[in-house]
């Protein structure tokens, strides 16, 4: 789930215009005060309003374009852009940028940066051994074999969580205890141990770095005590329940977390779960629990947080919490870090600790290939590539 549907991320100004409560588009609270001057006025305060200025939703679009053709307003002619770049050319899997002279900031030091685009990762491999590439973006750790311990591998940790969560229309599934009962059986330094790629474990949504997050935030791995829990949750008979699906939702890279953590849960609990890596593995009306992730579309918890709550559009789960929700809209709206701190805190034993309709596992890391001709390139945990200031020698 990186990057989906995120309309909700505009809802602290613009809810009502969602759901059809506005007359016109004019009530918005959106006024041009003139060429250079956007005001926007708020329902209420939006402490990480400024960051969604990052976020292609809020990127500019040529009304009239838009309106006479839907597929004009994207071609490079009319594209408008906001960087230190703008598109020269973009035709099938080939795209060129080149220097935006008319950016007010800085300019940039290339003139122009070519980017192959739909590359099978062994091929865009060959291209840079051949010195045909100077760079491979996201790049996956088995791609990286033959490169280990050399200075062109580049890696950054993201604000990116994979995590765990239920279908909470099936029982046990459908159960607190039974769901904690699975956290506990879960070792997330032999899922790591497991894993190609150096990623880092936590027990909380909100990812290091970012307001909320506590290192100790989750249940603990403790076999013995999840055992026990079981016995008195009602389902010590699981063996007579219809089997339990692990649904793969990311990219093939996750099959052998899949594995360790199917592994893991029939180790601590014997209880037997199948793997599914598409929808058509799955039985009708299966019980299913869903290895996936969340990237964050701004810098801000409230971007993990929201994802759960009942007026989120990514949240399919079922999963409602009056209680959660408030304190995720009073934690966004609050006017200070140590505020915000604790209304996380808060959320976050709900979400991960009592109700546990997720079992965050670890945070997922970018890797690239970079030449060193290259200097300056740049990495960051949102995954956006300013390439402003980079320079090739």
């Amino acid at each position: 789930m990186r990057h989906g549907l995120n309309r909700y991320l505009l809802f602290g100004g613009a809810r009502a215009f969602h759901e059809g409560k506005l007359k016109s588009p004019e009530e918005l609270g959106v006024k041009a005060i003139d060429e250079k001057t956007l005001k926007i006025s708020l329902n209420e305060p939006v402490g990480y309003f400024l960051a969604l200025f990052s976020h292609h939703s809020t990127f500019p679009i040529r009304k009239d374009l838009l309106d006479a053709d839907k597929e004009s307003w994207s071609l490079p002619k009319n594209l408008v852009t906001l960087g230190a770049f703008s598109v020269s050319s973009y035709e099938k899997n080939h795209l060129v940028l080149k220097r935006n002279d008319h950016y007010p900031l800085k300019k940039a030091r290339l003139k122009s940066i070519d980017f192959r685009l739909g590359l099978y990762p062994s091929d865009a491999v060959d291209s840079f051994v051949s010195k045909d590439l100077d760079g491979v973006i996201d790049i996956s750790p088995h791609e990286l074999k033959n490169f280990k311990n050399r200075e062109e591998v580049l890696y950054s940790p993201l604000l990116d969580v994979t995590y765990l969560t239920f279908n909470f229309h099936q029982r046990p599934l459908d159960n607190p205890i039974f769901r904690r009962v699975i956290g506990m059986s879960i070792d997330r330094d032999d899922l790591i141990h497991s894993l190609l790629s150096p990623v880092r474990a936590v027990g909380g949504m909100v990812p290091p770095g970012l307001v909320g997050y506590e290192s100790n935030r989750g249940v603990r791995f403790d076999p013995d005590a999840a055992k026990t829990l079981l016995m008195h949750s009602g389902y010590s008979n699981i063996e007579k329940f219809d089997p339990i699906y692990l649904r793969v939702n990311l990219l093939s890279e996750a099959q052998p977390a899949a594995e360790n953590l199917r592994q893991q849960v029939k180790r601590a609990l014997n209880i037997e779960i199948k793997l599914a890596m598409s929808d058509a593995d799955l039985p009708k009306n299966s019980r299913v629990i869903y290895l996936t992730h969340w990237a964050a579309s701004v810098p801000d918890p409230d971007n993990f947080l929201a994802l759960f709550t009942g007026m989120s559009l990514n949240n399919p789960t079922g999963w409602k919490n009056r209680n959660y929700d408030e304190l995720v809209r009073q934690a966004a709206t609050a006017g200070s870090t140590d505020l915000r701190e604790k209304l996380y805190a808060k959320a976050q034993h709900i979400l991960t600790e009592t109700e546990m309709p997720v079992i965050p596992l670890y945070i997922n890391t970018q890797f690239c290939l970079v030449s060193k001709r290259v200097k300056h390139f740049p990495l960051n945990a949102m995954g956006f590539m300013p390439f402003r200031d980079v320079t090739l020698e």
